[in-house]
């Protein structure tokens, strides 16, 4: 399977008939030239920018920015992963309710990356 195209910003922006101009005013404060670097990510989305783009395009930002977007679920997952196991011998209460999230987080997140 071939690796993720780094964003889908262009492409959802494009099947919109939308230049880069008019999707920055859309999205209000930043400019067609911010646009571009989003498109190609030389400059990484803010939070911000991931929630308007979703609310516009009606898409998640994994769909919109795929490749950044697994990275993150990479370094969720090792870090799940981590916590997961300090808490393995533990039986109280709070331990197995965080078990129960991080065991669901670990499974979701490798259903996404394939593993």
């Amino acid at each position: 399977m071939a690796p993720p195209f780094p964003t889908y910003l262009r492409t959802h922006r494009r099947k919109w008939a939308l230049s880069q101009g008019e999707l920055a005013e859309l999205l209000g404060g930043i400019t067609a030239d911010a646009i571009s670097k989003y498109e190609t990510l030389a400059r990484p989305p803010s939070s911000e920018l991931l929630i308007a783009c979703e609310f516009v395009f009606e898409q998640p930002a994994l769909a919109l920015f795929p490749a950044m977007s697994l990275a993150i679920a990479r370094e969720i997952l090792g870090n799940a992963r981590a916590i997961r196991g300090r808490l393995a011998d533990r039986s109280d209460a709070q331990s197995v309710r965080k078990r129960l999230l991080l065991d669901n987080l670990i499974i979701r997140s490798e259903q996404i990356l394939d593993l």
